[in-house]
């Protein structure tokens, strides 16, 4: 319990200001969210000293019924996944300050932190060394809302994996607010900042002030798309690599992806855009790659307004036809740019 000086309440509502000097607390507004806190602490002052026997040892989160595990400030070594049960927040005290690692896995499921159904990560660094798979989220059958990341930097490397990915996601909306992730790989394979596959409409994601930066000595992905529903705004994917793509997108005729894309950009030496057969616009964005700036096929729905556009545009032969249309779209030396 606590009160107020005068000096801490000015400007607010004279029935609210009135009431600085009477003990309170704001419990009202902690405890909305999260019946239970867990403190998770390298000392021994808290609850526990390890991330993953804290969230194991939660057996009856619910929607109704929510955890936060909060791990204080340290770097936490582990050698399994933290594995949020659903309905369980994971909060360190700051990327700079707490972070997660692990050195191996075997699969996307074998994650640093593996995510569920209404779990958020937020305010702390994730780091994977030699991990297929940093940051897992899978919905595992459940039906709830989205999975999220907040302020949450995503650090991977590997020099052996066929397949590493910073973030991976499937048949759950997935929402990315401050995130950053950090890829170096010298393996001969696949370096993926994102992956998100089968998430369709009607369960929308958001990608929000995302960077991705990836350095491959093989194939890097940016972003790898599968099924989605997806408004990308903010975002900035730098991918060097022999065999590089931006966002890459796919789908089958009975389910097309329907991406847009806001105030991003997209660096690449080969794709920095290719989509196959989806439904996308685009409004104040950047597409950069001597190879191919912008690639279609599959008879992919195209709308792209106010948008520099470096490098080649290729639309490959479909039945039908892919459909492009742009408008206000523009070269490096801000020439009026022909998409067709």
């Amino acid at each position: 319990m606590h009160g107020h000086v005068q000096a801490d309440v000015e400007g607010l509502p004279e029935a609210l200001a009135g009431k600085a000097g009477v003990a309170h607390d704001h419990d009202f507004v902690y405890r909305r969210r999260h019946t239970r806190v867990i403190l998770v602490a390298s000392d021994g002052t808290g609850d526990f000293t390890d991330p993953v026997a804290a969230t194991a040892s939660i057996t009856d989160s619910s929607e109704t019924s929510r955890y936060l595990v909060k791990v204080l400030p340290g770097v936490y070594e582990v050698t399994a996944p933290v594995q949020l049960p659903a309905f369980v927040d994971l909060e360190g005290s700051g990327r700079a300050v707490t972070r997660i690692r692990r050195t191996g896995g075997t699969d996307a499921l074998d994650s640093v932190v593996l995510g569920r159904v209404g779990s958020e990560i937020r305010d702390l660094t994730v780091e994977g060394i030699e991990t297929p798979c940093v940051v897992g989220g899978d919905a595992f059958g459940e039906v709830g809302p989205v999975f999220r990341l907040s302020r949450v930097a995503v650090i991977a490397s590997s020099t052996a994996l066929v397949t590493a990915a910073g973030i991976c996601a499937s048949y759950r909306p997935l929402q990315l607010d401050d995130v950053s992730v950090d890829m170096n790989s010298t393996s001969p394979g696949y370096a993926i900042g994102i992956s998100l596959n089968h998430a369709y409409a009607g369960m929308r994601s958001i990608f929000r002030n995302v960077r991705v930066a990836i350095t491959s000595s093989s194939f890097g992905w940016g972003l790898q798309l599968g099924f989605v529903d997806l408004d990308i705004d903010g975002t900035n994917v730098n991918v060097q690599g022999l065999q590089a793509r931006g966002l890459s997108a796919y789908n089958t005729p009975a389910k097309r992806s329907k991406i847009r894309i806001r105030n991003s950009s997209f660096s690449t030496p080969e794709y920095a855009l290719s989509v196959q057969g989806v439904d996308a616009s685009i409004e104040g964005s950047v597409f950069s790659s001597p190879s191919y700036a912008i690639s279609l096929e599959g008879t992919t729905n195209l709308k792209v307004a106010n948008t520099r556009i470096e490098g080649p545009f290729l639309s490959r032969p479909s039945s039908p036809p892919s459909v492009v249309t742009c408008f206000g779209t523009y070269n490096a030396d801000f020439t009026p740019y022909t998409c067709q």
